[in-house]
């Protein structure tokens, strides 16, 4: 039995790719609320305590505030523009997935790229789900990312069914 899913490589995908690498397990919005609140909180601290105590004390943490900050709202924000730019003729490429009982036969196509790929069930290292994605992870340090919404012929559940029949698969839901 063949089941079948897709993925493009569109804005939304890079997003929730750069998003996964920067909170792994964690809900990024929520993640990104936390890192928020605690930085507005140091922040009103440091400013504080800055008038009360005077600036030599607080220059170590002025300088980590002003740096860390920025760049989490960098990384959350701005990164995923910036790495969907990168991706120059793939932008939007098309993924096609066919798990079948021993491989999953992938292939990407855009205008001026095609490429088929086979990969054996024993060759993926770890399988990570989100509500929206299932991003699979071969011992050659490929990724590969199915849209869940986009499976036919079966559902989500056979898809992981499938790629959990062999045991040395590390597999990990994340509550996002």
């Amino acid at each position: 039995m063949e089941i079948r899913a897709t993925s493009t490589f569109d804005y939304d995908l890079i997003k929730a790719l750069v998003h996964f690498n920067m909170f792994k397990k964690a809900d990024p919005k929520k993640r990104m609320l936390l890192w928020g609140i605690i930085h507005s909180i140091l922040l009103i601290v440091i400013v504080i305590e800055t008038i009360l105590f005077g600036i030599d004390e607080m220059l170590a943490l002025i300088v980590v505030i002003i740096v860390i900050g920025p760049l989490l709202y960098f990384m959350y924000f701005l990164l995923p523009k910036i790495k969907y730019k990168q991706l120059g003729n793939m932008q939007n490429a098309k993924n096609e997935f066919i798990f079948q009982d021993d491989i999953i036969i992938t292939s990407t196509r855009s205008d001026d790229y095609y490429e088929t790929y086979e990969i054996k069930y024993p060759m993926i290292k770890k399988v990570m789900e989100t509500s929206k994605y299932i991003f699979i992870f071969e011992k050659s340090m490929k990724l590969f990312i199915i849209d869940t919404s986009s499976v036919v012929g079966g559902t989500k559940e056979e898809i992981i069914n499938k790629l959990m029949s062999h045991r040395e698969i590390k597999y990990i839901i994340c509550d996002y």
